[in-house]
């Protein structure tokens, strides 16, 4: 027997052979390697029934002979022998019991250890005529004649086939070996192979959703889902630490005991069916997961390792202990957790270089979060779990880096484009902030149309740059206090085309041109520049335009004051059809426009003076001073 794993499996193994041996009109038993019986033999013939039924010599006999061939065997050379390389007579394999019959002593290797000895035992046809036999019947008060013809009727060997016999049956339980081994390493590789599917399932759904669109919340409770199911246990956990975009220069002493603040300010994402509170969560990292995790040295060249992997298979914490009627328990068994590691770029104060860690790279490692995972299901965490949690946790890493560098550069995107609106519009002071309301206006109307969150931000984006093309036109007709002739407005109408083309070059912006090109069309097609009407301009379009109109009359403009609120809903309404789309104005017109208006004018843009508001006789008049300063 080569791998006999579970009392199971050997039991279904000696079940086969017995099975087997049976077809041989032999009696089989099974004697592990301290000598004791596994297998009993089954009487087959009315001969070893009469003989053997509630006597003991018999038994007495196989049980003394099974422990000399394991004594014979231990340690053995013919554990890789073939039957027919063994001599079973020299070998004291084939010996006779007290009434006559042959026992074959067939030892059991697995490994090139004797774990047990088959013991076959038949009847021969001459053992009737010897005297032994005619003694034993004597002695057990049997009929020697009824005996004897029971014997002569049912005995189907031969002495001289008894080495013939052993050597069939030691080649038998070698096939039924040979089975089992086949078997036994077909459900291991069936298993191995399922185990394998599901994890690389596991780390395609894991690469397929690291989307930097997707938010970390909702990208790891994706992930706690996914290993709940792989790793068969009962929840797991994710504890993201604060990302903190701006920070002071860092040496490479990195201590990853976190300080109260970022405790008290991690995310914890929780998934499964165990009935504890993020609180909790947070309270086994604070106090058993984090100090187990290395510290980092303080000099380049004393880096200690991240621990990859924790495993707890004999938790006792009273943190999350449950006390019922009768009994008090402990509703976390084990747990196994990896850290979530990304790298940061680290500049020397003094003269402005990267510094370099031994690795030679410019960054060093920095403690984002922890993924936990509670309770296995069945048996404990193994290596194999550690090894498949470390490998998603870097995955996991490698998402949150890049999706920390994605904020990094929008922020450094979206600082760069409100510097530019704000040049636009600072070259009119009374127009300052204008851009950046737009942007907001236009994203609450996108917000109430149910836009989803991509499409909504893209129209934020559109509100912010819908003047760009402002750029182009002379100050003198923006600062113009009076009405604009003919020829100046063709020119001021001229804004959107020049803010298209100022924005084409760049491929991310090109769903974000067509609002900005068309923001001044209207539905009854009097707009400008190209004059469209009704579904042919962009819904974007009508919604910045809507919001640029709404800003524009509660503001202050050189040519005039600021319009009341209930003259602005009325001219709103007015024009709804006609300069504004119908449905688009119901939605505007829905909010608290007062309550609107303030939190809009709350937004206050850094690049430009502060104007400060005042509500008088329920109008808003604008404090100008010092505006022009």
């Amino acid at each position: 027997m080569q791998k006999v794993i579970h009392k199971h499996t050997a039991e279904q193994f000696l079940a086969r052979v017995e099975k087997q041996l049976h077809r041989l009109k032999v009696n089989v038993s099974f004697w592990d390697a301290t000598g004791s019986l596994r297998m009993a033999q089954s009487l087959l013939s009315e001969f070893c029934q009469q003989i053997c039924y509630e006597r003991k010599l018999c038994f007495e006999s196989i049980a003394s002979f099974a422990r000399k061939v394991i004594d014979q065997m231990q340690p053995s050379n013919f554990c890789d022998a073939e039957p027919d390389e063994i001599n079973p007579t020299t070998s004291g394999l084939i010996t006779t019991c007290p009434i006559g019959c042959y026992l074959l002593g067939i030892p059991v290797w697995q490994r090139r250890r004797l774990i047990g000895v088959v013991v076959a035992c038949f009847p021969t046809v001459e053992m009737h005529l010897k005297e032994q036999f005619v003694r034993f019947c004597n002695q057990a008060r049997l009929d020697v004649k009824l005996v004897s013809e029971l014997s002569r009727k049912q005995a189907i060997y031969s002495f001289k086939q008894a080495e013939c016999l052993w050597n069939a049956i030691a080649w038998m339980i070698r096939d039924e070996q040979a089975k089992q081994t086949a078997n036994e390493e077909l459900t291991s590789l069936s298993t191995n192979l399922a185990n394998t599917y599901e994890e690389l399932a596991l780390l395609y759904t894991i690469g397929s959703s690291m989307k930097l669109t997707h938010s970390p919340e909702a990208f790891f409770q994706n992930i706690c889902e996914e290993i709940i199911e792989v790793l068969q246990i009962e929840a797991a956990a994710v504890l993201l630490y604060p990302h903190k975009r701006s920070q002071k220069p860092k040496t490479l002493s990195i201590n990853t005991n976190h300080d109260t603040d970022d405790q008290n300010d991690a995310t914890i994402i929780l998934a499964g069916n165990l009935p504890i509170t993020k609180e909790e969560v947070s309270e086994i990292s604070r106090r058993y997961i984090r100090p187990r995790i290395s510290k980092f040295g303080s000099k380049l060249n004393n880096v200690e390792p991240f621990v990859r992997a924790l495993i707890e298979n004999h938790f006792d914490c009273p943190i999350t202990t449950t006390t019922h009627a009768n009994s008090t328990t402990n509703l976390i068994r084990s747990f196994l957790a990896t850290p979530l590691i990304t790298s940061e770029h680290y500049r020397d104060n003094h003269n402005g270089r990267f510094i370099q860690p031994s690795s030679g790279k410019n960054d060093a490692l920095n403690l984002r979060g922890i993924l936990i995972g509670f309770n296995k299901i069945r048996g404990e965490f193994d290596s194999a779990d550690a090894k498949l949690i470390s490998f998603i946790g870097e995955q996991a890493s490698v998402f949150l880096e890049n999706h920390s560098l994605y904020d990094d550069l929008q922020d450094l995107l979206m600082g760069v484009l409100h510097a530019l609106t704000a040049s636009v519009d600072a070259k009119d002071p009374y127009t300052c902030g204008h851009s950046l309301r737009v942007a907001l206006i236009s994203r609450k109307i996108a917000q109430l149309a149910e836009f989803d969150a991509y499409r909504t931000e893209r129209i934020y984006l559109a509100g912010l740059l819908h003047d760009i093309g402002k750029i182009g036109i002379p100050e003198t007709l923006l600062r113009k206090t009076g009405r604009l002739s003919t020829e100046e407005y063709q020119v001021v109408q001229k804004h959107p085309q020049i803010g298209a083309t100022i924005l084409k070059g760049i491929r991310q912006m090109s769903d974000v041109i067509p609002a900005i090109l068309h923001h001044h069309e209207r539905p009854d097609g009097r707009g400008y520049p190209s004059g469209l009407r009704g579904k042919q301009i962009p819904i974007e379009a009508l919604i910045v335009g809507l919001a640029d109109s709404f800003d524009a009359m509660t503001s202050s403009r050189t040519y005039r004051g600021t319009m009341p609120l209930e003259v602005v809903a009325t001219e709103i309404r007015r024009y709804s059809g006609t300069q504004f789309d119908p449905r688009l104005s119901e939605l505007l017109l829905s909010l608290n426009l007062e309550d609107f208006l303030a939190e809009i004018r709350s937004a206050k843009s850094p690049w430009c003076k502060v104007y400060f508001w005042k509500q008088t006789d329920n109008k808003y008049s604008e404090n100008l001073a010092g505006a022009r300063q």
